[in-house]
């Protein structure tokens, strides 16, 4: 996978050679999509670490009370009564 910068510079280099003559759209359909994916992965890391730290504390919360809940149950009698 290729950085971003560099794909954009090429397709820079390209856009100003096809300006005085005939443009390489198939040449620049390839280095478009490149920078695209390149620039999904680059984007996609920040984004999930974003939702993880949002939903982070209710994902906490829901697991310390299952937690709870099942050792709630493990110290009841088995008459279904409490102590």
């Amino acid at each position: 996978m290729f950085s971003v910068g560099p794909l954009q510079r090429k397709i820079t280099a390209l856009a100003r050679a096809g300006s005085t003559g005939q443009f390489d759209w198939a040449r620049y359909e390839s280095l478009h999509r490149s920078w695209a994916i390149s620039g999904l992965c680059r984007d996609a890391g920040p984004l999930i670490a974003l939702v993880l730290m949002i939903l982070k504390p209710y994902l906490a919360l829901r697991s310390s009370e299952r937690i709870r809940s099942a050792a709630g149950s493990l110290c009841r009698p088995a008459g279904g009564s409490r102590l």
